[in-house]
């Protein structure tokens, strides 16, 4: 959920900044040059897996970061690549909340109240995000 005030998370503008194309591969080398007693992880929900090999350079990111799988409901974790790990467990909730779905929902005028902070919500619809 999308929400106005997280105290362990931070908006990063490093992908403007360096004018880079939007590949994921492009942005880890300069976190890790500028984060060097960090290790990082890329979190992505197991419907992305379906269409992993689609990313750009989705092999030189295998090699480059470790992932992190979220379940998304209805979304079997049935292969997991090289330095994938699938969150698991009895106690861990699934919810049907996506990015995508969350930018579907918006080009189409819908609200996205139930998903994200009605202040976020607001600031959408107020910098027009998503609509391209």
């Amino acid at each position: 959920m999308a929400v106005k005030n997280v105290d362990c998370a931070d908006v990063s503008t490093l992908e403007i900044d360096h004018k880079l194309d939007g590949n994921t591969i492009n942005v880890i080398p300069i976190l890790k040059k500028k984060f060097l007693q960090h290790e990082f992880s890329y979190i992505i929900g197991s419907d992305q897996l379906k269409t992993f090999e689609k990313w750009g350079r989705w092999e030189d990111l295998l090699e480059a970061i470790s992932f992190v799988v979220v379940p998304r409901l209805g979304e079997k974790i049935e292969v997991l690549y090289k330095s994938m790990k699938a969150i698991t467990g009895s106690l861990f909730v699934q919810i049907n909340i996506s990015s995508s779905l969350v930018r579907e929902r918006v080009k189409k005028g819908l609200s996205v109240r139930c998903m994200a902070d009605k202040e976020v919500e607001r600031y959408i619809y107020k910098k027009g995000l998503y609509l391209f």
